[in-house]
């Protein structure tokens, strides 16, 4: 893995450590600012490290590294994202479905409320999701903030029955 080889170049010294993240820039077609941006590791920063000018800090060699992790995990699987309350996603039994060939991991992202949809929705993206799935009554919402596809989950009738029906016993059992 890039960012374990990243780790040891570092213990040898900083121009080792500054050859080997040059490297992973190229190795992930990455310019700087996408590596800023995604280790949230200000811009002008990351061109001092680069250039021998400054010797990150602990908490920037961090995220520099926690940045690599995540760009590795993209690679393994592309994800979709789910979006709905925690009790919707406790219901779903597969972690993947594979079409036409192709393998997606799905990643759960709980929210019961709509500020959290959309904070859930932006952290999806961040994360690398390549699609979100989520309720109708937020997809329209969602599509604004994100540029990845974004899929209304569709209530079918018996589900809506059944919520009816549910609602009805708790009128009566007033």
């Amino acid at each position: 893995m890039f960012w374990r080889e990243l780790v040891f170049e570092a213990l040898k010294g900083d121009k080792e450590y500054v050859k080997k993240l040059k490297e992973g820039l190229k190795q992930f077609n990455l310019k700087a600012k996408e590596l800023a941006e995604i280790s949230e590791v200000p811009l002008s920063t990351l061109y001092k490290i680069l250039s021998l000018e400054h010797v990150p800090r602990m908490d920037t060699f961090r995220k520099i590294i926690k940045a690599f992790q995540k760009l590795e995990k993209y690679e393994e699987k592309p994800y979709i994202a789910i979006i709905a309350a925690k009790y919707i996603l406790e219901q779903i039994k597969i972690k993947e479905i594979t079409v036409k060939n192709s393998t997606f991991k799905l990643r759960e992202y709980p929210a019961s409320e709509l500020n959290e949809v959309l904070v859930q929705a932006v952290r999806a993206e961040k994360d690398g999701c390549l699609a979100i799935v989520c309720a109708p009554i937020a997809s329209t919402t969602i599509e604004k903030v994100v540029d990845i596809p974004v899929i209304s989950m569709k209530p079918s009738s018996e589900v809506l029955i059944a919520a009816v029906h549910e609602a009805a016993q708790k009128i009566i059992g007033k």
